[in-house]
């Protein structure tokens, strides 16, 4: 892995965060190297902008559409969770796996696998859940971010919310884009690997 470049400013913002004299020890001077790669690192992220990384052609699902329908997006593209649009391609809300499962709570099988099974071959699903359209089980108001915003902060966000991706939003709140922790790691190694 190559290391960003230090600048004299990260040293500089290291030393601040070292607390009184410093002697100059070859373990003071690794924490002061490992606290100025530490600033580089976020120097070269801080003016990364999430629409730079986010993912642009989203799936997404409509507002009134059947559950079955989201669920086969989540099955078909591999992914967690996608953004639930009303007409004006606004985000409304965002419906995930997790929301699924908390349908199927309602569900009286025996084990959890007998639920999976009766979710997947989709048997008896509207009257069981209650679930008829994807609004009854998507996640409002929605989490949300704005083109403009940097990755730091979307980055804190994840963290925050304990959520793994977010629907990017223009000014009007419609769907721009998508980010996830995986894209976040991907411009991390990127720019580690400059």
């Amino acid at each position: 892995m190559t290391d960003p470049e230090i600048l004299d400013e990260d040293f500089s913002a290291a030393l601040k965060e070292m607390s009184g004299f410093v002697d100059i020890t070859e373990k003071d001077l690794l924490e002061l190297y490992r606290l100025a790669l530490k600033h580089a690192s976020n120097r070269r992220t801080s003016h990364l902008l999430v629409e730079q990384v986010m993912t642009r052609n989203v799936i997404s699902v409509k507002l009134g559409a059947d559950p079955h329908d989201a669920e086969a997006l989540l099955f078909e593209h591999r992914i967690s969770g996608l953004p639930v649009v009303d007409e004006g391609n606004r985000v409304v809300g965002v419906v995930s796996e997790q929301d699924f499962l908390h349908c199927m709570e309602d569900c009286d099988f025996m084990s959890f696998t007998d639920r999976v099974r009766h979710f997947l071959h989709r048997k008896e699903y509207k009257r069981k859940t209650q679930c008829e359209k994807v609004e009854d089980l998507m996640t409002t108001p929605p989490i949300t971010v704005q083109k403009g915003m940097s990755v730091n902060r979307v980055a804190t966000i994840l963290v925050e919310k304990k959520i793994n991706r977010v629907p990017v939003v223009d000014e009007e709140g419609r769907l721009a884009g998508i980010v996830s922790r995986a894209d976040l790691i991907k411009v991390l190694h990127e720019l580690h690997h400059k």
